[in-house]
């Protein structure tokens, strides 16, 4: 059965319903990258996501999609819902405390 590519956003959008606070677009930008399920996006690294995306978009990157797609690809392979900011916040901190830790040892 052939598959047209409203029937793949729409299989997207519902597959990533519980990641909260994705922009509307996502589903439908990454079926423009080729991903028709969920599952395509195991195994895949956040940081070549960004790398298509931007080149599909024809834009520089927005420092709030590489937590997005982190979110997004952990989510297909976890099956955990751990929402873009939580990451970003988590990332924050580790920078920060790296910082830290080279000051005090400086």
């Amino acid at each position: 059965m052939q598959h047209t590519a409203s029937d793949i956003v729409d299989r997207l959008r519902s597959e990533l319903t519980p990641l909260r606070g994705l922009w509307n677009s996502i589903a439908s930008d990454l079926a423009a990258m080729g991903v028709t399920c969920l599952a395509d996006l195991r195994g895949r690294s956040a940081d070549r996501l960004v790398r298509e995306y931007c080149g599909l978009v024809d834009r520089p990157v927005d420092p709030m999609l590489q937590p997005c797609f982190v979110s997004i690809v952990q989510f297909a392979e976890t099956g955990v819902a751990r929402p873009w900011w939580h990451i970003m916040r988590a990332d924050a901190v580790r920078d920060r405390e790296s910082v830290l830790c080279r000051l005090a040892t400086a």
